[in-house]
């Protein structure tokens, strides 16, 4: 067998709201082959199994290996508008900004947060 290639995922969580702790958001693949064979995603049904025993009192770790991407960030400028586009990312790093903002706002009632399309 082939090594596993590795699965990114985007973060979904801001490290303001809660700096020892990674969101992420993904899909459960689930799906039937030509021969009716039922075929489930490899990494996501094991995230799935991590999330339930967590939720039942058993809280497992991941090892991850973040990639850096200096060029998407939020504008340090609060009060700039901003025009979310997901072109491959999906939802999961907007969530993470808009919690950012969230934060931010809510810890310092003064910041002006502008528009967030």
């Amino acid at each position: 067998l082939r090594p596993l290639r590795p699965r990114y995922y985007s973060i979904a969580s801001s490290p303001l709201v809660n700096p020892d702790t990674i969101d992420i958001a993904l899909t459960i693949v689930v799906y039937s082959t030509l021969r009716g064979a039922v075929r489930k995603g490899l990494c996501s049904h094991y995230l799935l199994q991590l999330h339930r025993e967590a939720s039942t009192g058993t809280p497992r770790t991941v090892p991850i290996f973040p990639l850096k991407a200096p060029d998407f960030r939020l504008p340090p400028d609060t009060s700039r508008p901003m025009i979310l586009v997901g072109a491959g990312t999906g939802v999961s790093p907007f969530r993470g900004f808009l919690q950012h903002r969230w934060w931010q706002r809510t810890n310092n009632p003064r910041t002006h947060v502008g528009d967030i399309w």
